[in-house]
């Protein structure tokens, strides 16, 4: 089977939050616990490569994980801004589809006031 290095993509992370060697081994770890990842931080450059197969894991996903470990994570540039529309279609997806499944005609609608003001915020950000 082929590993994550040999067939998926790549990305790298600006981290943050990092102090010392002890704190890139831990979000090396966690990285690479992940299905279909292989990972590397250099503590120097405050960075992550991140080898991943993206049929198994999303690049907000390695985010989540390295945040959940305790520090900051993120794309460099328009990449981020990329992540961010990802990050807000797949609340998009999950609000419409709960509201829609409910068959509450006013949740959807609170839903639909509350992806609006998602969407306003995101636009304010960049």
């Amino acid at each position: 089977m082929a590993t994550a290095a040999e067939t998926g993509e790549r990305v790298r992370l600006e981290l943050e939050g990092m102090t010392c060697a002890s704190c890139a081994a831990r979000i090396e770890r966690k990285l690479n616990e992940l299905e279909g990842v292989e990972a590397a931080v250099n503590l120097a450059t405050e960075e992550a490569t991140v080898r991943f197969d993206p049929d198994r894991i999303s690049v907000a996903e390695l985010v989540a994980a390295v945040e959940a470990a305790g520090y900051g994570a993120g794309l460099p540039g328009r990449a981020a801004e990329s992540l961010a529309f990802e990050i807000l279609d797949d609340h998009v997806n999950h609000c419409v589809t709960g509201a829609l499944a409910s068959g509450d005609a006013e949740e959807a609608v609170q839903k639909g006031h509350e992806l609006l003001e998602a969407v306003h915020r995101f636009a304010r950000t960049r």
